[in-house]
């Protein structure tokens, strides 16, 4: 076994000090299981090669490379043992090859400035879901004081970015970037104009994240055609009112026309910009909701696209994972997507998993899903998980 971010990537996610943690991708982890793995180190922007000398990553490639299943890569595990596509099959299917141990794909996280809010997310990823942290002390007491740390911008600074030896960056194939949001975010597309000024822009290939609020102008279109490729991937945990209520200052209508757009572009400039592909991820409000997502994408995919949709299952907050809903509830996502293509993996997570039985059959996600939407002004109703538990219906 092999993972190609093992062998090629890093993940930069700048925390308040402009540092990041020192892993390969968004999941690799050390958490409160896995003490005795250690502790991450933090690394600079202008440090990224020397990740590959992590001794945690070495750890992670030698046991790959021995069969077994590295405790720090569980996302990618409990994926696969369902067998669904993980992180690590999905990146190793790009085909990056060559000397181990060279920055050729790099994640970066543009910071915590966004527009929107959403139901799961945190003050690390939207500054503007602070808004939550009164209603999620209320109801669910455990992580108080990580939520409390959160409250600061962070993010690509102007001043940090004009301080890289961009000379890194020769061998970068990919840069995945995510947010907060990233067609939000200034920076980014300054970040970009460097990688242009430098002349490395034609050898990268773009992979983009966003909550598709914002339209693609003519400046950021400039900017995007001075890469080799570019592949962005729409966030879409709802259709119509559903979108609106997990997240929140979404308008379903500009999300999907966004939508309509990318997909337009890879009509007129196919050798540029591929089909945009949807991501959602799995929970409390939505699980009932999925086959929604799947019908509106297949009706406006084009033909050979249709089929690409990814689900990711929520593991944080715990309150919203899917595991721990009631039992009736689970049952219900059971059967509906037990002989689906897209969703199987699902049911097939929540037959597998076990509750936390802390939060099993609880009314936290009710709750606090209920008070969101209260605070966002939207209706929780649009979750046929909320009106089933809180209506019985």
């Amino acid at each position: 076994m092999r993972c190609s971010l093992l062998d090629y990537g890093m993940y930069f996610y700048p925390e308040k000090d402009n540092l990041a943690l020192d892993k390969p991708c968004c999941t690799f982890h050390t958490g409160s299981s896995n003490k005795n793995l250690g502790k991450l180190s933090k690394i600079s922007l202008m440090d990224l090669p020397k990740t590959f000398d992590n001794s945690m990553r070495k750890l992670a490639i030698q046991s790959l490379e021995e069969g077994k299943k590295y405790p720090g890569c569980g996302s990618c595990w409990k994926h696969e043992d369902v067998n669904y596509p993980s992180m690590r099959t999905r990146t190793n299917e790009i085909g990056m090859t060559g000397p181990k141990g060279k920055l050729k794909y790099l994640e970066l996280n543009t910071g915590n400035t966004c527009n929107i809010q959403c139901v799961m997310c945190n003050p690390n990823d939207s500054l503007k879901t602070k808004e939550y942290l009164p209603i999620r002390k209320k109801y669910f007491q455990t992580e108080n004081k990580k939520w409390d740390n959160s409250l600061y911008a962070r993010g690509l600074q102007k001043k940090h970015i004009d301080d890289i030896d961009f000379d890194i960056f020769s061998d970068l194939e990919i840069l995945k970037s995510t947010g907060g949001e990233t067609f939000y975010s200034k920076q980014y597309w300054y970040f970009l104009e460097k990688l242009i000024a430098k002349g490395y822009a034609k050898n990268i290939n773009l992979i983009n994240v966003t909550n598709n609020t914002i339209a693609l102008d003519d400046d950021k279109l400039r900017i995007f055609n001075s890469f080799n490729k570019i592949k962005i991937f729409s966030s879409i945990d709802g259709i119509g009112n559903l979108c609106e209520s997990v997240r929140a200052g979404s308008i379903w209508n500009d999300v999907e026309n966004n939508v309509k757009h990318l997909i337009e572009l890879s009509k007129q400039q196919p050798d540029k910009f591929k089909h945009t592909e949807p991501h959602s991820v799995v929970q409390f409000a939505n699980v009932l909701q999925l086959d929604e997502i799947v019908d509106w994408w297949e009706s406006i995919a084009l033909d050979d696209f249709k089929e690409k949709q990814y689900f990711r299952i929520l593991d944080n907050p715990v309150y919203y994972d899917i595991r721990n809903l009631s039992d009736d509830i689970k049952d219900l996502v059971i059967d509906k997507y037990k002989n689906s293509n897209k969703l199987a993996h699902v049911s097939n997570y929540i037959k597998n998993s076990k509750a936390d039985e802390k939060y099993r059959n609880s009314d936290i996600g009710l709750n606090i899903f209920r008070e969101s939407c209260k605070i966002n002004k939207t209706d929780p109703n649009s979750s046929q998980t909320y009106r089933i538990l809180a209506n019985g219906i």
